[in-house]
């Protein structure tokens, strides 16, 4: 995948230069470009990726080309795919819920496996790696709501 090297990938690579007299940092020129780049990435998000020398087309077929992390692709012909409900008392009460004790809430194998396939965080300042530091979050947060959930599951 080609990339350009014109787009910093850390915050240290971003040199800031401008021959303005003002003392403040990032001065009103800058800050202008800054407003300008972020509208037209609002204007068209590819636009990031156009930089880093990914069309459109290209990135779409990556997209298309990558597999769902964690997730087996079900058929929708499947018939031993459980229906909601369509009593809503029952929904919200959670009596509709059927198989396991948890209703089918289960931790995840490995943590942060979403934030692990889209790779690191390229402004991260943090001194531990970001996502040693987001799968050690991710393990706590996943305790902790399993504590917080279970008890809710006992009648």
């Amino acid at each position: 995948m080609p990339s350009c090297r014109c787009v910093p990938q850390r915050a240290d690579e971003l040199v800031i230069k401008c021959s303005c007299p003002d003392w403040s940092n990032p001065c009103k020129h800058v800050a202008a470009v800054y407003y300008l780049l972020a509208e037209e990435f609002d204007r068209d998000p590819f636009l990031l990726f156009h930089l880093r020398g990914i069309e459109r087309e290209e990135m779409a077929q990556l997209i298309d080309a990558a597999p769902i992390a964690g997730a087996a692709k079900a058929s929708i012909a499947d018939d031993t795919a459980e229906t909601l409900p369509t009593d809503i008392a029952s929904f919200w009460r959670g009596t509709a819920i059927t198989g396991s004790s948890t209703g089918g809430v289960t931790p995840p194998t490995s943590p942060a496996p979403v934030a692990k396939r889209l790779g690191g965080f390229p402004f991260w300042r943090g001194d531990e790696d970001f996502l040693d530091a987001l799968a050690q979050a991710y393990q706590v947060a996943t305790a902790r709501g399993m504590e917080i959930y279970l008890p809710t599951l006992v009648p």
